[in-house]
């Protein structure tokens, strides 16, 4: 992201640019415990369950219709942006990243019970937004919107190269939580999906943090004073 402090033309500091939404829930560690009541004849199912891993992403969009005030106040409404600095807001690139699951369970009746045991757990990690926003006061081919474009760039690869940096940990992670469960019995599998799907985003939260903080440390080496004044020196008028 880019900024410039009120009544100069120096870009100085910001803030990192984008941001990562990753599920929720409260952190917890991870068990092998069962949900609830289990025995042996229900235990006696269990079989590793199936994992997989689906990509899917967005194209990045360059929006060049808000004003310095308009991108500023939608970064103020993006989780986590804490300016650093006062000024215009020269540009912005915000990444939205989700994930989903998907929980195939198999059940037995054993004496009138059912006992439900995880078969399939498909994680879908998905870039649902990417859009960088440059002031609409530099209009496409000046040179002040294609340094602010390729600063804003930068943090949109940053962005990518952590999530794919990350997939394949996210991968095993989903795939040793899943084994860690343990049959158990219940009254509805509508229920016990949920259950399952809610104790994987609460131990998976941890990792997910993970990358968050990498995303953030790696973004903010590119918000720099030395890396602002590069982009400055390549353009005469801002």
């Amino acid at each position: 992201m880019l900024r410039a402090p009120r009544g100069t033309g120096t870009i100085t500091a910001g803030l990192l640019a984008g941001m990562m939404v990753l599920g929720g829930g409260t952190l917890a560690q991870a068990s092998t415990a069962a949900f609830g009541n289990t025995d042996r004849a229900c235990l006696a199912s269990f079989q590793k369950p199936e994992t997989g891993l689906a990509r899917k992403s967005v194209e990045t969009t360059i929006n060049n219709k808000k004003s310095s005030s308009e991108i500023k106040t939608f970064a103020r409404s993006v989780d986590g942006f804490k300016p650093s600095a006062k000024g215009r807001q020269l540009g912005l690139a915000h990444s939205r990243f989700a994930y989903n699951l998907r929980i195939q369970l198999a059940s037995k009746r054993i004496e009138g019970r059912r006992c439900f045991g995880v078969r399939k757990v498909g994680v879908e990690l998905a870039l649902v937004r990417s859009e960088i926003f440059i002031d609409k006061k530099y209009r496409p081919g000046s040179c002040a919107y294609k340094a602010i474009l390729a600063h804003e760039r930068e943090h949109v690869a940053i962005n990518e190269r952590v999530w794919d940096q990350y997939s394949k940990h996210i991968e095993a992670e989903v795939a040793r939580l899943a084994a860690d469960i343990k049959p158990f019995y219940g009254s509805r599998s509508d229920k016990a999906s949920k259950m399952v799907s809610e104790r994987l985003s609460r131990e998976l939260k941890p990792l997910l943090d993970q990358v968050n903080e990498t995303r953030a440390e790696e973004n903010s080496r590119i918000d720099s004073e030395k890396s602002y004044r590069e982009v400055r020196a390549r353009c005469v008028h801002w």
